[in-house]
């Protein structure tokens, strides 16, 4: 790495206009502000992140859920409001909720996926260290034995409709 960066041309100050640099820059912290500003507020009312948490804790508690997202930022998102809400939690029967994405060491995973569908993973898990809630990208999509799950929530739709039917057959499998 220090050789390649040794290898980089040098570059003169003197062909930038530094003044004006920084006060774009300083420009555009303030836009950026202010949109964070406008829109803190439409963060916090997150409807559709209640309706799942209504979801969860009412007619599917109890069950084997996969929550599926497109992407790392929204599943951990997700993952983090579900386990940092210690009301939902309560009223959920404090299920053990997880989270698995491409940020997960690939020997992770499988311990993951062995405690969230022991019977399709065909592994003995003791029902305490067994996952209720899965939280997932698209890394989990294809090639995973899941049947002992029974629902699978897209929270978000991907533009591929293939996605959804590779999704679905996670845990449609023979036997389940």
């Amino acid at each position: 790495a220090r050789e390649y960066i040794e290898s980089l041309p040098t570059v003169d100050l003197n062909d930038f206009d530094l003044r004006k640099l920084t006060h774009d820059v300083e420009r555009d912290v303030e836009l950026l502000r202010s949109l964070y500003d406008k829109t803190a507020e439409l963060a916090e009312a997150d409807g559709k992140l209640e309706r799942l948490k209504e979801l969860l804790a009412g007619d599917l508690k109890g069950q084997k859920v996969l929550i599926f997202s497109s992407f790392k930022d929204t599943s951990r998102y997700v993952h983090r409001s579900l386990t940092e809400d210690a009301d939902w939690l309560a009223t959920a029967d404090d299920p053990h909720v997880r989270r698995i994405d491409s940020g997960n060491h690939p020997d992770e995973r499988g311990g993951i996926l062995s405690q969230f569908a022991p019977i399709g993973s065909g592994d003995s898990v003791p029902p305490d260290n067994e996952i209720d809630i899965l939280v997932s990208t698209d890394v989990l999509s294809e090639g995973q034995n899941l049947q002992d799950c029974g629902t699978i929530i897209n929270y978000d739709l991907t533009w591929n409709p293939i996605r959804l039917v590779q999704r679905n057959g996670r845990i449609d499998r023979l036997g389940s």
